[in-house]
């Protein structure tokens, strides 16, 4: 059973697969340290999240970069 507030989602078995293989490599282990499946897609949602809403604030025709968004994440950054 989810913990208290959150919602179970099914993903693709091959998906989860995928996932499981990526976080174990040794340069991800190292440079991330994801602990599991779920610790990444929790990650990996909340950037897609900060990514979309930055985008739609500079409006609907626009989307930006990687580089783009790593530059404005370290603006963020340092601004804090």
């Amino acid at each position: 059973m989810a913990p208290k507030g959150w919602k179970t989602i099914t993903l693709p078995e091959k998906m989860i697969n995928t996932i499981q293989d990526f976080i174990e490599t040794d340069e991800i282990k190292s440079r991330y340290g994801f602990t599991s499946k779920s610790e990444f897609i929790r990650k990996a949602i909340a950037n897609y999240i900060v990514q979309i809403e930055r985008e739609l604030k500079i409006g609907t025709d626009y989307m930006l970069t990687a580089e783009e968004h790593r530059r404005l994440d370290k603006e963020e950054r340092e601004n804090v």
